[in-house]
């Protein structure tokens, strides 16, 4: 059998839909038996972090593995991409 992640999370996709996140917290809590958290948190806002990993910590008395899979895009030719939205992906990336 194939871990939970390899299995599951990459046919899941990604939604930000609240009614979808619960149908699928729920679903792989089901599945797995196993207890499912989302977070919406900003991972630009350092506050956001911080209550998420308190969060975390709560529900599961540690983190033992953390994927950070946050992003942001902007599209546009490079000689239209405005130096704002370059800095801004740019510091999410350290977020």
């Amino acid at each position: 059998m194939q871990p939970l992640h390899a299995r599951s999370a990459p046919s899941r996709g990604v939604s930000f839909d609240a009614a979808e996140i619960r149908a699928l917290r729920v679903s792989l809590a089901d599945e797995f038996r196993v207890s499912v958290v989302y977070d919406e948190a900003d991972m630009s806002k350092p506050d956001a972090i911080e209550a998420m990993m308190r969060k975390a910590i709560a529900e599961f008395g540690a983190v033992d593995l953390l994927v950070n899979n946050a992003g942001i895009q902007h599209v546009a030719p490079v000689d239209e991409f405005p130096v704002a939205k370059w800095e801004a992906i740019l510091s999410h990336a350290h977020a």
